[in-house]
C-alpha cells in the first residue's frame, strides 16, 4: 500500500513538471553510519517549479560503499549480525525514492536553496554474506546553484540522510550520514530559469 501511494504521487509529481521544470544530476560522496566509510553518492531529481521561491519533485540514486578493510571492531551495523561483520569483498549498495521541496532565492549570480525530501530507500549487502534492507528515510540539504548559461547551472550542495533500514528479521542496517554534492542543473518548459526568469 505504502509503495502505492509513493508511485501515485510520484505520477502527479512528473506529469505537472512536463509544464516547467528542472532537472539535477548530481554526485559526490556519502559516509553513512554501518560501515564508517566513505562511499559513492548520486542522485537524479525532477522538480517542478510552482514559481519562483518553490518546488516540489521527486529523486533517486544510487549509493555504494566498499566494505573491505573494516574489520569487527569498526562494525557500525545497529542490530545486524553483531557478532559477525562483512568479509573483505563485500559491498553495500542503496537506493533511495524521495518526494522533496525545496525552496529558493534567485539572486544575480547564484541561487541558494534549502530542500527537504521523505521517502523509502532501499539496501543490499553483496559478497559472502548477502542481505536487503528496506525503510523510510528522510533527508534535508542546502546548497547553492551557480548561474553559467541558460540553460545550465552548476549545482555544490550538502546535506544529512537519516536511514535506517530492517531486513526481514527487523536488524537494521544505519544509511544515516552526511553527504555532499556537485552537479548540473537544467531547467525545460516555462519561464523559468531555475526557479527564476531566464536571462
Amino acid at each position: 500500500m505504502k509503495k502505492k501511494i509513493f508511485l501515485v504521487m510520484a505520477a502527479l509529481v512528473f506529469s505537472s513538471a512536463l509544464y516547467a521544470m528542472d532537472l539535477d544530476l548530481k554526485g559526490g560522496i556519502m559516509h553513512p553510519t554501518s560501515p564508517n566509510k566513505f562511499g559513492l553518492d548520486t542522485a537524479v531529481a525532477f522538480n517542478f517549479d510552482l514559481n519562483q521561491y518553490f518546488l516540489v519533485g521527486a529523486e533517486t540514486g544510487f549509493g555504494w560503499v566498499n566494505w573491505s578493510g573494516i574489520g569487527k571492531a569498526n562494525n557500525h551495523i545497529s542490530t545486524y549480525r553483531p557478532d559477525l561483520y562483512p568479509s573483505e569483498n563485500a559491498s553495500l549498495y542503496h537506493v533511495p525514492f524521495l518526494l522533496t521541496c525545496t525552496a529558493q532565492v534567485n539572486l544575480t549570480e547564484v541561487i541558494p536553496y534549502i530542500s527537504a525530501g521523505l521517502g523509502y530507500g532501499w539496501a543490499w549487502l553483496r559478497g559472502p554474506e548477502r542481505d536487503s534492507f528496506n525503510n523510510y528515510e528522510w533527508q534535508i540539504l542546502g546548497g547553492l546553484k551557480w548561474k553559467f548559461k541558460s540553460w545550465v547551472l552548476f549545482i555544490t550542495e550538502m546535506g544529512f540522510r537519516s536511514a535506517d533500514l530492517k531486513n526481514s528479521n527487523k536488524d537494521i542496517m544505519t544509511m544515516t550520514g552526511w553527504f555532499g554534492r556537485i552537479g548540473v542543473c537544467m531547467p525545460f518548459g516555462g519561464t523559468n530559469y531555475g526557479g527564476g526568469e531566464k536571462k
